[in-house]
C-alpha cells in the first residue's frame, strides 16, 4: 500500500481542469481472481482514503500494462471513485492465453460476479475503456446494463468490424499489423522489446506490400491466429463478427460520455455509436478534440467528463467539438450541428 501525491498528477489535474481532488489515496496490487476455466487474473485497486464506501466503483479491464493507468486511477480516486484496475488473461501476471475480443464477454461477466462477493465492491459500478479498454467495457455491459450508473469511452466503438478493422469495407492492415505487434512485445524486457520494435518498424513496408493473409507472416515471421481469422471473415455480414459486435448494448447504455479525436482511426465508428445513442434516447455527451489515438489530451478529458456524468444521474449531455478554423472550443446542442442559411 502507498498514499502518495505525486507531481504529475496534480500538474495533469491543473492542466484537465478538475475538480479540486478531496482524498489521498491507497493502491492494493495484484489482486488475484479465478476465471470460470481457472485462469488467475490480476488487478490493482485504487480507493480514496478514508474510504467512505457510497461513490460509484470505476472498473476497468485492459490487455496493456495496468500500471500505465495509475494517473487515471488515482485522478479518480482523489475524487472519491475506487478504481478496480484487471489485466485481461495473458498478460502482465495473468495466466491463460489473451485471444482478442473472444474471452471478454465471459471473462467480464466472471469479474462482475467476483465483484458481488467483495465488501470493497459494495457499491455502484461504472465503466472506462479507450481504444480496446472499450471493447472490455461494452463486453461488461453485455451482462446487464442495469448494473452500471455511467460510462465513459474514449477513441473507441462498439462496432469494430467497420469503425477500425474494415473502415468503408477495405481491411485496415496497417492498424491491425501495429497492434498485433505491440502486443506481441509489449511485456519483453526493454532491451529486447526494442529490438522487436525496430525489426518491426523495419518489415512494415514489406508487409503492407504483401497480400493481407500472408501480412502476418512478413511481419513476424509466422501467422498470428486472431489476425489470420480477421481477414478471413472479411464480410460485415459474416456470422463471426455478431460475437463481438457490441452495438446492441448501445439502446441500454447508461448516461455516457464519447470522448473522440478529429485526426483518431476510430472516430467514423464513435460518431456513428453517438448517433445510435441519440436515436434511441440515451442520455450522452460526445467531445471531439484535436486529437490523434494517443495524445495526451484525451486522459484529462475522459476523467473529468466522466467525473460530470458520475455526479449527474441524467447525464451531462451536449457536444463538445474543438473548431480548427478558429482553435477554440464550442458546445453545441447537436451532433452534427443543424445547418444555417447564410
Amino acid at each position: 500500500r502507498e498514499i502518495a501525491v505525486p507531481i504529475r498528477t496534480a500538474l495533469i489535474a491543473r492542466l484537465a481542469k478538475l475538480p479540486r481532488r478531496s482524498f489521498d489515496t491507497l493502491v492494493t496490487r495484484d489482486i488475484p481472481m479465478t476465471m470460470r476455466d481457472g485462469a488467475v487474473v490480476l488487478g490493482d485497486l485504487w480507493r480514496p482514503s478514508p474510504d467512505e464506501g457510497s461513490s460509484a466503483m470505476v472498473l476497468i479491464r485492459t490487455p496493456y500494462d495496468r500500471t500505465g493507468l495509475d494517473v487515471l486511477a488515482r485522478l479518480l480516486a482523489e475524487r472519491g471513485h475506487p478504481v478496480f484496475v484487471q489485466n485481461c488473461r495473458g498478460t502482465f501476471g495473468s495466466t491463460g492465453t489473451f485471444r482478442p475480443f473472444v474471452d471478454e464477454p465471459d471473462d467480464g461477466e466472471d469479474t462482475l460476479h467476483w465483484l458481488a462477493t467483495q465488501t470493497w465492491a459494495e457499491r455502484p459500478l461504472a465503466l472506462v475503456g479507450a481504444s480496446y479498454l472499450g471493447y472490455t467495457a461494452y463486453s461488461l455491459l453485455r451482462t446487464g446494463a442495469e448494473r452500471f450508473v455511467g460510462v465513459g469511452m474514449a477513441v473507441t466503438t462498439a462496432d469494430f468490424h467497420s469503425g477500425v478493422l474494415y473502415p468503408h469495407g477495405i481491411f485496415a492492415a496497417e492498424t491491425a499489423l501495429v497492434w498485433i505487434g505491440g502486443l506481441l512485445t509489449q511485456e519483453l524486457p526493454t532491451l529486447p522489446r526494442r529490438r522487436a520494435e525496430r525489426r518491426i518498424e523495419r518489415r512494415m513496408r514489406e508487409a503492407l506490400l504483401t497480400a493481407p493473409d500472408r501480412a502476418d507472416t512478413a511481419l513476424l515471421d509466422s501467422a498470428y491466429p486472431p489476425y489470420q481469422e480477421w481477414v478471413a471473415h472479411d464480410g460485415k455480414a459474416d456470422p463471426w463478427w455478431d460475437r463481438i459486435d457490441r452495438r446492441p448494448q448501445l439502446i441500454e447504455l447508461p448516461p455516457s460520455v464519447l470522448v473522440a479525436g478529429w485526426f483518431d482511426p476510430f472516430l467514423v465508428g464513435q460518431l456513428a455509436d453517438h448517433e445510435a445513442l441519440v436515436r434511441n434516447a440515451r442520455p450522452t455527451r460526445l467531445v471531439v478534440g484535436p486529437w490523434t489515438h494517443g495524445s495526451p489530451g484525451i486522459a484529462g478529458s475522459l476523467v473529468r467528463e466522466t467525473l460530470a456524468v458520475l455526479d449527474r444521474p441524467t447525464g451531462s449531455g451536449g457536444v463538445r467539438v474543438h473548431d480548427g478554423g478558429t482553435g477554440t472550443w464550442v458546445e453545441l446542442a447537436q451532433w452534427p450541428p443543424r445547418n444555417r442559411m447564410l
